[in-house]
């Protein structure tokens, strides 16, 4: 229970810190959004003073991120005046299909990374383990955006499997998943060769195999179990590369989500839909690594004594 405690007391912490940053972060950014709200009407004083009393700029800094701060919290995010209607409403149209285009890209990459890693490792100084670890640094090194353009000309042009863009089926799902899960699943797949090789020479694994049991019996209960601690860490981490990822990806595949939504927003200056949008990215990514740290005590009893 203290572990958890100290992992939630972090998680507060680290999520006011968060929502200073992201407060911050547009007010360093040159010209007003009321001029860019209002275009050309912003050489109107009258329509520039009643803006500013509407959106609380004419109050102080700490004032303003008060207000905000109280309007999240009570799921108040703002209103978006380039598209007419409430942020969290934009929100909750847009977040679903990134979510599961984060899933897709995930699963992608840890299932594919496991069977990679794990083949490089038992393959471990053959050609096979060159290969592997070939085709994961290869995944590593490819720019998203570039993987996604080559996939559309192969299976969506030159083979016309998939959906172009804008496809929101299971089958326009396809391109964008391995756009956004092969460069992670290299990653996955380097650090489960590593773990499995560090688990393979670890003394109580040298003892389970002296003492005459199975290869199998060895490497489930002993070597993967070992192996899978330093594995989640990376996947957890991995999760706020996928929601930043779908950024690009949805971009380049012209499809729904809150990636697209950020940048249609930037470009249109709609401040209130960007603190949003960054918000609940970089709070998705602090709420993943408290799930992947409370794991850690059911997979090894000894840390939640620390």
């Amino acid at each position: 229970m203290v572990y958890v405690g100290k992992r939630l007391l972090a998680l507060v912490v680290l999520l006011i810190g968060i929502s200073i940053l992201v407060f911050l972060m547009l007010q360093l950014i040159p010209g007003s959004p009321v001029t860019a709200l209002l275009g050309q009407s912003a050489t109107n004083p009258a329509a520039v003073a009643r803006l500013n009393a509407e959106l609380g700029l004419n109050k102080s800094l700490p004032v303003q991120f008060w207000l905000w701060l109280k309007g999240v919290l009570h799921g108040n995010l703002g209103y978006s005046y380039q598209n007419q209607q409430p942020v969290s409403a934009l929100i909750g149209q847009n977040l679903p299909s990134t979510l599961e285009l984060a899933g897709a890209g995930l699963l992608i990459s840890i299932v594919g990374g496991i069977v990679l890693g794990a083949v490089a490792a038992v393959r471990r100084d053959t050609a096979t383990d060159s290969v592997s670890m070939g085709i994961a640094m290869t995944l590593v090194a490819l720019p998203s955006f570039w993987l996604g353009l080559i996939l559309i000309l192969l299976f969506a042009v030159v083979l016309p499997w998939f959906p172009v863009v804008g496809g929101t089926s299971l089958r326009g799902l396809v391109l964008p998943a391995l756009t956004l899960g092969l460069g992670l699943l290299g990653i996955t797949g380097r650090f489960v060769r590593s773990s499995l090789l560090e688990a393979m020479h670890s003394s109580h694994v040298v003892a389970a195999r002296a003492k005459g049991l199975n290869s199998r019996t060895v490497f489930l209960k002993h070597i993967a179990r070992n192996a899978v601690l330093p594995v989640i860490t990376v996947i957890g981490l991995q999760v706020g590369a996928l929601l930043s990822g779908t950024v690009l990806v949805e971009v380049v595949f012209s499809r729904p989500g809150i990636g697209r939504l950020l940048v249609q927003s930037i470009l249109s200056k709609d401040y209130a839909t960007v603190q949003a949008t960054v918000l609940i990215i970089a709070a998705f990514y602090a709420i993943t690594n408290l799930v992947v740290d409370l794991l850690y005590p059911l997979l090894d009893p000894r840390i939640g004594g620390t």
